[in-house]
């Protein structure tokens, strides 16, 4: 048992890291058309929300980088926290010690709250072009940051707090 809550510990003791999902979380994205993607992120007990939500903004850059486009609109997007409650049993160890009485000690039990942060967002990849735009007058744009994104600003914007 102690092992077991070793190897969980050491798991779960740091914030999950950018990587494709796994045991401790990570992102995971599904192509929806051409040019509609769908990316999700969940983290573990030690992720914040902030950091979940990076994690589906620099892979959709890193999506509009690798298919050559330019901007990336954020479609649709939600966030959630799960929480899990995990029990222990409490323990009794009793001693029998010959011409005394026993003694009982009491060990453990009690439970914990576990709030895990997940994210979705659906995203289309777009051209300048398809914008009637360029980079210079989408970033003077009111919706820029909020619905259009430069996929190579973001990137390097991202990619050096959330890779290292």
């Amino acid at each position: 048992m102690k092992k077991v809550l070793l190897i969980f510990f050491l798991i779960f003791s740091c914030s999950t890291p950018y990587q494709k999902q796994g045991f401790a979380g990570g992102y995971l994205d599904t192509q929806l058309s051409a040019n509609t993607f769908r990316i999700s992120a969940a983290g573990n007990a030690m992720t914040s929300m902030d950091r979940i939500q990076n994690m589906i903004l620099l892979r959709a850059s890193e999506i509009t980088l690798e298919k050559r486009y330019d901007v990336f609109e954020i479609i649709n997007t939600s966030s959630r926290i799960t929480s899990s409650v995990f029990s222990q049993p409490q323990e009794v160890l009793t001693t029998h010690t010959p011409g005394q009485a026993p003694s009982s000690a009491t060990y453990g039990g009690g439970s914990s709250t576990v709030h895990k942060p997940q994210a979705d967002m659906t995203i289309k990849i777009l051209k300048y072009s398809d914008l009637n735009s360029n980079k210079e007058k989408l970033e003077k744009s009111q919706d820029y940051g909020r619905k259009y994104f430069i996929a190579g600003e973001t990137y390097k914007y991202l990619s050096q707090s959330l890779k290292n």
